[in-house]
């Protein structure tokens, strides 16, 4: 789904401001998501490809549902998405929990990293934590799912390129 740029930029950021809200009422002992797939890319290429949803990676979801719920977010079966989600109708943006570990394929599972974002104006002081796969193991996914195509794809090519 490709959004022009300045809506990207602020759907994008609403939903991860609403995301790192949500991970500071994450109870003690229950692990922080990390994000993964085609919203890291969006992270890290600073909006080239945008998807319109937030991936995620997490072993208890429904405490970070329950959170994202009180940031407005409504759980949804969207049309033409395997996988149902949660939808936040004002951003038009959804939050998906697509497994509950980080894939085996992971170069390190325990190589993400933590940025910090600027909040959303007028929306929470400071600065916002949030974990991220490893650029590395993003690469090594993307890599993996151009060879699985037969090298046919040529978007996950340039894209792999974009991130290396």
């Amino acid at each position: 789904m490709q959004i022009a740029p300045h809506r990207w930029d602020t759907n994008f950021r609403a939903a991860l401001t609403l995301l790192g809200r949500s991970v500071t009422r994450l109870p003690f002992g229950v692990d922080e998501p990390v994000l993964v797939g085609v919203s890291a890319l969006e992270l890290y290429s600073g909006g080239a490809w945008s998807y319109g949803a937030l991936e995620l990676v997490m072993d208890q979801p429904r405490v970070l549902n329950a959170a994202l719920m009180a940031e407005g977010f409504r759980w949804t079966d969207r049309p033409r998405h395997v996988t149902p989600g949660l939808w936040h109708p004002q951003l038009q943006f959804a939050v998906e929990v697509v497994a509950h570990v980080l894939p085996d394929s992971a170069a390190d599972p325990l190589a993400t990293l933590t940025v910090e974002l600027d909040a959303m104006p007028g929306t929470m002081p400071g600065t916002l934590r949030l974990r991220v796969i490893g650029i590395e193991d993003l690469i090594v996914e993307h890599a993996v799912a151009w060879v699985a195509h037969g090298g046919s794809r040529g978007e996950l090519a340039h894209q792999t390129q974009v991130l290396m």
